[in-house]
């Protein structure tokens, strides 16, 4: 026989509501636990990871194009010029590596006297050598 009226210990009318399945939905206020903490600061340390990976491979790659354009720049310079390459900085260099052949000796002199930027060497160059390897 099947019985319609509460179960024990659950009164119609008020106590109804307070039931775990039929009360009403209310918004619970944010708790912080340890759990959360955990996940906040592991998600916090995988991005700094992300961000270093990412930083370190960048800083490789300027220091094997600082090497190579010093050698590229010991090739292509005269003497007065070529006992000055130590000075250049590596922005200077990251910036010379996208001039030709023909071009590099007539820009190296102004951006070694003058201390150009990296971007002020990239708008002097007319002629493009791509650099196809850069990540």
């Amino acid at each position: 026989m099947v019985s319609f009226l509460p179960r024990p210990g659950i009164r119609a009318g008020r106590d109804l509501h307070s039931h775990p399945l039929i009360r009403p939905h209310r918004p619970r206020r944010a708790r912080f636990n340890i759990q959360s903490v955990l996940i906040l600061t592991l998600a916090v340390a995988f991005l700094v990871t992300i961000f270093k990976i990412r930083l370190y491979s960048l800083k490789v790659q300027d220091r094997v194009i600082r090497l190579e354009e010093q050698l590229r720049l010991t090739r292509l310079l005269d003497e007065p010029l070529r006992s000055l390459i130590p000075e250049l900085t590596v922005g200077q260099l990251c910036g010379l590596r996208f001039a030709s052949e023909a071009e590099l000796p007539a820009l190296a002199a102004p951006a070694l006297n003058e201390k150009l930027s990296r971007a002020d060497i990239k708008k002097a160059i007319t002629t493009w050598r791509p650099d196809n390897w850069r990540v």
